[in-house]
């Protein structure tokens, strides 16, 4: 968090900066475990290899011919963004067409949310839907997009928060970078930020062992089981009573068990073993975090959902 003083012509304001990373990345160790015995094997891995090594020195290209969406491809991902609002509708990785869940609307894939309320006032949730689009870089090796969205003193649904939701793709990389910039005008309305999340459905056909730490990684149950489970004390938690997989009959669910203090939350996320791929949320940096190294939040849980949460910015009494 930055706090600039009073410049020239300009009112002073607060801005917060939030950086995460998803993404994507490809697992070849069971194709090459087979190749040391299988001549076919041998050459598949060389194949994939010798394509891989090509994608790397593809140019980053952007196109935006399609009304409502931008996409950034380097050869291997390609990324596909609803403009001018600035949601993750569509992840392209090798032979997946869409890492993220299809069935979901396009606005309930890859998505920013603000959880905000004004004092002694109920919690409201700003999806955060842009209403300005702006290509910040665009060179061969790197594109940046920035996705704007205005306060509206009239809307009374709106955080009071300028915010700035950026995506940025570079050459070689097989996944992209993500960060967005909050800010605060003088004068502007008192208000307490709960929460501020990035958030990726992703395909629930494909994705079903889920990693958060060395000794938290599993098969996971479905979202239709906890659909068809017995409720617990509060929502979260659900008796699993009719899985997919009979193997979890009996065990209960609950997002908060994935949970991670903030020392150990660096990276997380799910796989899939055909094809060979895992999505990652990938945490740089801690400079956004508060409550210190000990505090727990969320990481990925059933959905299959992967997400980023900040701590909130303000104390609570």
């Amino acid at each position: 968090m930055e706090k600039r003083g009073k410049a020239r012509r300009q009112p002073p304001y607060w801005t917060w900066k939030l950086g995460f990373s998803a993404m994507p990345l490809l697992f070849l160790f069971f194709s090459l475990t087979l190749a040391h015995n299988n001549s076919s094997q041998r050459r598949m891995v060389r194949k994939l290899v010798k394509n891989n090594e090509s994608m790397l020195s593809r140019d980053v290209t952007l196109e935006w011919e399609n009304r409502g969406q931008v996409v950034m491809d380097n050869g291997l991902v390609r990324i596909t963004l609803s403009r001018p609002e600035g949601n993750v509708i569509a992840l392209k990785y090798n032979a997946l067409d869409n890492l993220l869940e299809i069935r979901n609307p396009q606005y309930n894939r890859g998505y920013w949310d603000v959880v905000w309320n004004r004092p002694n006032r109920g919690s409201a949730t700003d999806r955060v839907r842009a209403t300005n689009f702006k290509v910040i870089t665009a060179t061969a090796d790197q594109i940046e997009l920035s996705f704007t969205k205005t306060w509206n003193p009239n809307s009374h649904s709106s955080c009071p928060l300028n915010i700035d939701k950026r995506y940025i793709l570079r050459r070689g990389d097989s996944g992209f970078y993500a960060y967005a910039i909050f800010e605060r005008l003088d004068g502007w309305p008192q208000i307490d930020v709960d929460q501020i999340r990035i958030v990726f459905k992703i395909l629930g056909k494909k994705f079903h062992y889920m990693v958060v730490s060395d000794d938290r990684q599993r098969i996971m149950p479905t979202a239709r089981d906890r659909e068809t489970g017995h409720p617990l004390a509060y929502r979260e938690a659900v008796l699993l009573t009719q899985p997919i997989n009979s193997k979890l009959k009996g065990e209960v669910d609950d997002k908060y068990q994935y949970s991670l203090e903030n020392m150990e939350n660096k990276v997380h996320g799910w796989e899939s073993m055909n094809p060979h791929v895992g999505f990652w949320m990938i945490t740089p940096s801690d400079e956004f975090r508060t409550a210190g190294p000990v505090k727990q939040d969320l990481t990925s849980h059933v959905g299959p959902t992967t997400l980023s949460v900040s701590p909130p910015y303000t104390p609570v009494s």
